[in-house]
């Protein structure tokens, strides 16, 4: 084994072995529902009970992204007592 072929083959085992080491790090999951502007004086308002009306259909995809980087497609589903959520497609 050459020089060039060894120093490559010892990159490789230290990218492996840091993706193997960053694999079990945990990050935020954002499950993105909808979005709204609303004014200042909406959000001083904003009570227990009140319910926000978005302009988004329930049928819509929402989007998954982890910092703030979109990811996924997905559709929100129930699963037993739970919330899921389905993925449609990797972006």
């Amino acid at each position: 084994m050459n020089e060039r072929t060894r120093q490559k083959s010892e990159i490789n085992e230290t990218q492996a072995s840091i993706l193997e080491n960053i694999k079990e790090s945990e990050m935020e999951l954002e499950v993105i529902i909808a979005d709204m502007k609303i004014t200042i004086e909406e959000l001083y308002n904003l009570v227990p009970g009140k319910t926000l009306k978005f302009k988004t259909s329930v049928e819509k995809p929402v989007s998954l992204a982890v910092n703030n980087k979109k990811f996924a497609d997905g559709v929100i589903v129930r699963s037993g007592d739970y919330y899921g959520c389905e993925i449609l497609n990797i972006l």
